[in-house]
């Protein structure tokens, strides 16, 4: 492949802990039970990670959160294809240090305090090596618990994908900032992109049975937060063509089964998912490129695009008539609905015929966002899924819970 790296390492104005604004009058929450919310005590503080204006690339080279003005990009920034999250406060992008014309400063925002739990109400304990009670890819269409939102953007309901969870940086202050999106696949386990996950010394936790990240809206089932005591990625991945962007994250105690908690299931190797599928993905992304973050979970549905529609598009959006989609990404989307800043590692589901659904793709990268035909790309979960089983066994955990 002949893409210009430079056009995949721009990572574009992604704010990952700034929270996006949501009008309270426009959401109704019903809930007939009563609300039961606890806080959980802070963990210790990690090591000070680097200032906040020092960022990474995915090939881990230092840069600075600048302006987009101040990048030497491909064309000012024209071309700008990025990976779905990075580590820069709103309106700046990580440039590498030789490409910065002018460094413009920005202090970050302090991320509210969120609160979580780590005992939820209703749940059977479940080991780590015990097979699943009720199968994995349960999509609760009447949402988990029967609460409803209704508001402008499409949302998703309580518990309807219980698989989706969100992915925080713990900070010095004992903060959480988001990150980024994953699924559950294990107690222990969750599947997300590898770009995010390259840094050493940071401290990660993810938190699963969760609708609104700022917990404007209460529920009677808690959520549950978990520390990341390891993240193993893909020993492929390629940021310059992004390709194997595909990372595991392994948690220092279960994440519970619960009504709105569950796992997605993985496809086995040899499925392919057929052009024109009607998929569904969800997660915490601007609905909109360089937009706030949703406070809300959102999903959006997205027909799989065949690779050779995808790979003209993506060659004439990126103007690169040498650009290959790679046989392990997917494309979905390019109808007016598109995954976006934020929504790295969010789970792109496609139904089997009985209703159950399995994971397809993982969101990695696009050519800005809401682009007019242009899909965005995806790993391709069948291609990974040998990777992804070599690695949960070599930790003595069970497969079975992410298989149909």
């Amino acid at each position: 492949m002949n893409l210009n790296k430079n056009m995949l390492l721009v990572l574009a104005i992604y704010v990952c802990a700034a929270y996006g604004q949501s009008n309270p009058e426009d959401d109704i929450f019903d809930d007939s039970g009563p609300t039961v919310y606890t806080t959980a005590p802070p963990s210790p503080a990690p090591p000070s990670p680097a200032a906040p204006s020092d960022c990474r690339l995915p090939d881990k080279q230092q840069g600075s959160c600048v302006a987009p003005s101040s990048c030497k990009t491909p064309n000012h920034g024209e071309n700008r294809v990025h990976f779905r999250q990075n580590n820069c406060p709103e309106n700046t992008m990580c440039c590498v240090l030789s490409d910065i014309i002018i460094v413009t400063s920005r202090n970050q925002t302090p991320t509210p305090p969120i609160e979580t739990t780590t005992t939820p109400t209703v749940a059977p304990n479940i080991g780590g090596t015990q097979a699943p009670t009720k199968g994995c890819g349960v999509r609760n269409r009447n949402g988990g618990g029967g609460f409803k939102i209704k508001d402008k953007i499409q949302r998703a309901m309580f518990g309807e994908f219980p698989w989706t969870v969100a992915v925080y940086e713990f900070k010095p202050d004992g903060g959480l900032r988001y990150t980024c999106v994953g699924s559950l696949i294990h107690p222990r386990v969750v599947l997300t992109v590898a770009n995010r996950f390259l840094e050493e010394d940071v401290t990660w936790k993810v938190r699963a049975g969760v609708l609104d990240l700022e917990n404007k809206r209460r529920a009677r089932y808690l959520d549950q937060l978990r520390d990341v005591v390891s993240a193993v990625t893909h020993d492929s991945f390629d940021s310059g063509i992004g390709i194997y962007d595909v990372g595991l994250l392994f948690l220092d105690s279960d994440i519970l089964q619960d009504v709105h908690i569950d796992y997605t299931c993985l496809p086995e190797p040899s499925v392919v998912t057929a052009p024109a599928t009607k998929c569904v993905v969800s997660g915490w992304g601007s609905d909109k490129y360089n937009g706030p973050m949703e406070n809300v979970q959102k999903e959006m549905n997205l027909p799989v695009v065949d690779r050779q529609t995808c790979q003209t598009s993506l060659r004439a959006a990126m103007k690169n008539p040498e650009y290959d989609v790679d046989p392990t990404l997917i494309c979905a989307g390019g109808n007016g609905k598109d995954t976006c800043t934020g929504d790295g590692g969010a789970p792109l589901v496609c139904p089997y015929p009985d209703g159950r659904f399995y994971q397809a793709g993982i969101t990695s990268w696009g050519y800005l966002c809401y682009q007019k035909d242009v899909p965005g790309v995806y790993v391709d979960v069948a291609s990974v899924r040998p990777w992804i089983d070599e690695q949960v066994r070599a930790m003595g955990y069970d497969t079975s819970y992410y298989t149909h």
